[in-house]
């Protein structure tokens, strides 16, 4: 764990690493020279567990998770963040996957909550390894938090970026993707990301935006041969994170190039056309989804029909986007609605779908 003038939410942090069923653990914090109370916070904590590591100087979050790279004494390193939850039986069941499977890298699906603790929605992973890989073109495939990875393996690959702020995580995974590392998801609800406003100011999304399209690009060469160019990888981006603000021609462009990418995936990785047939379609459903609901907040009620149209033609018949088209012919009023509905729906059904591991 790393921790930067953490104090709000550290004790909560804490404990709940702490009080996992699984004891036996070396829970190394770095103390990034926090100027609050976060030092006196952990250390009113008596447990031999707990190892502090203070840095001379702020370091920043890269530079100091490879500290902990550096310092981590077992075979095993587990993420948190000084914000976030962990459920009890968090670091058994990830413990007992990774060392029953051949795999490098086991993630979790987590519960996603904001400042006052309160259930947003779910952040899932892939849930099979052909899917991470596809998924790696658009995202990181791991939730860093919550993620057991062994030491050796991300050291191999010369640990987190340090050029990186803001996708350091993303940068570690692709790096042992290319080497060749397997990856996996547990099926439980383990974890708890605390989402904050401040996450989403200008700053930080231009930093993220230049980070996370590089790698993007990287892992689409990777996986298909196919180069995209700067003004390609960055559309790309916003394809995926803002797909609002592309206009109507830059749209149906990146459209086109994803579709081409995913028509392109080598066969070395032995992806089933299925899986990649699945997964595309799952996820043009979610972007046309994103940039209807742009359209619906700025009263674009005829483009909102061509978009339902353009999703038939790319992915086939789907009721969803027959409903929209419907209540587009009853006006923006009616579908201003949809938004809140939808994203109600969509968090009842992917907690039906996992468990939630107390």
């Amino acid at each position: 764990m790393t921790v930067y003038n953490g104090s709000k939410y550290l004790r909560l942090s804490l404990e709940a690493v702490l009080n996992q069923t699984l004891r036996d653990f070396e829970f190394l914090i770095i103390n990034d020279c926090s100027t609050d109370d976060s030092l006196e916070i952990i250390r009113s904590y008596n447990d031999p567990r707990i190892v502090v590591q203070t840095n001379e100087k702020n370091l920043g979050q890269t530079r100091s998770l490879n500290v902990g790279l550096e310092k981590a004494q077992a075979k095993y390193i587990a993420r948190m963040d000084a914000d976030d939850l962990a459920y009890p039986r968090w670091l058994e069941e990830q413990y007992k996957y990774i060392t029953s499977h051949d795999v490098s890298v086991v993630t979790t699906k987590a519960a996603v909550i904001d400042t006052q603790g309160r259930l947003k929605r779910i952040l899932n992973s892939p849930d099979t390894f052909e899917e991470m890989l596809l998924e790696s073109m658009f995202a990181s495939p791991v939730n860093h938090v919550g993620s057991l990875f062994g030491k050796q393996d991300a050291v191999s690959v010369g640990g987190y970026n340090e050029d990186m702020v803001i996708s350091a995580d993303f940068g570690l995974w692709s790096k042992m993707l290319h080497r060749g590392f397997r990856f996996a998801t547990t099926p439980e609800i383990l974890i708890a990301i605390r989402f904050h406003d401040q996450s989403a100011s200008a700053m930080r999304v231009d930093k993220e935006m230049k980070e996370s399209s590089w790698l993007m690009g990287q892992n689409v060469a990777w996986l298909t041969g196919l180069a995209l160019s700067a003004e390609d990888t960055l559309l790309w981006w916003q394809w995926v994170y803002r797909t609002a603000s592309l206009n109507e021609e830059q749209f149906a462009h990146v459209l086109k190039t994803v579709n081409k990418a995913y028509e392109s995936i080598k066969k070395e990785f032995s992806i089933s056309p299925k899986v990649i047939q699945r997964v595309r379609v799952t996820q043009s459903k979610v972007v046309f989804v994103k940039k209807i609901f742009g359209c619906i907040k700025d009263n674009k009620t005829k483009e909102i029909v061509r978009l339902c149209e353009a999703y038939k033609i790319y992915a086939g018949h789907d009721p969803l986007f027959v409903l929209i088209a419907m209540l587009a012919g009853l006006g923006n009023g009616v579908l201003k609605i949809l938004p809140f509905a939808y994203e109600k729906i969509a968090l009842w059904k992917a907690w039906g779908r996992t468990r939630l591991c107390f």
